[in-house]
């Protein structure tokens, strides 16, 4: 179960790096994708910390 918690959070990572990827050929304003890169960045640093917890 636990693996399948971790594919499932690796997937929504790239599906969400993909997206923001792809936004700034859209005319996302860039300060916008730049604050949901930090965003994810913050969640990606939570996780580890709750795996080296665990």
């Amino acid at each position: 179960m636990a693996q399948a918690n971790i594919e499932r959070y690796t997937d929504n990572v790239r599906r969400t790096l993909g997206d923001l990827y792809w936004q700034q050929f859209k005319g996302e304003d860039k300060t916008v994708i730049k604050l949901a890169l930090q965003d994810l960045q913050v969640e990606i640093a939570e996780a580890m910390e709750r795996l080296e917890e665990a």
